[in-house]
């Protein structure tokens, strides 16, 4: 027994040397992420339809009161994302007849980015937010000031591009 805790000793006295003398060294690395930045429109392919309803022109005169429209959508940037929003028009902001007497018969319109319908929003404006990761709702103010002697229904394609 004696023996067996000499030789015990002699061990843990040798793997104490052991761990004494030991080096260590250290080396460091990052960890990285690069977020790019990036808008999207909350609800793609859904924006709702500016509608002017139904007007009732003079049709002697080609003229009726000025009738006005309106619509929204929703954008979403990352954090420090400063958008833009162009908005085009696939007749020159005019609405083509579809249906009507006249076919080849327009009615002009105007987009506007502000309620008092001031501000044209006929080609690209930056938005007027900047982005805080939040979704954000952009308004577009529609208006006819003559909508023509020509009887019928009338279409656009507005093309809304988001960029940052």
């Amino acid at each position: 027994m004696k023996r067996s805790l000499i030789a015990l000793a002699l061990v843990s006295s040798f793997a104490a040397v052991g761990v004494a003398n030991a080096a260590s060294s250290t080396a460091n690395f990052n960890v990285t992420i690069n977020v790019a930045a990036g808008c999207e429109f909350k609800t793609p392919n859904s924006i709702g339809d500016l509608s002017f309803g139904t007007v009732a022109a003079t049709p002697l005169t080609g003229s009726a009161p000025v009738t006005l429209g309106q619509t929204s959508f929703e954008i979403q940037c990352t954090v420090g994302t400063a958008p833009g929003v162009a908005l085009a028009s696939a007749n020159s902001w005019k609405m083509k007849g579809v249906n009507g007497t006249d076919a080849n018969a327009f009615v002009d319109y105007s987009l506007f980015s502000n309620e008092g319908r001031t501000a044209s929003w006929s080609g690209a404006i930056a938005a007027p937010i900047f982005a805080n990761g939040q979704p954000q709702t952009m308004q577009v103010y529609g208006k006819v000031t003559n909508p023509g002697r020509v009887a019928g229904s009338f279409k656009d394609v507005v093309t809304v591009t988001l960029t940052y």
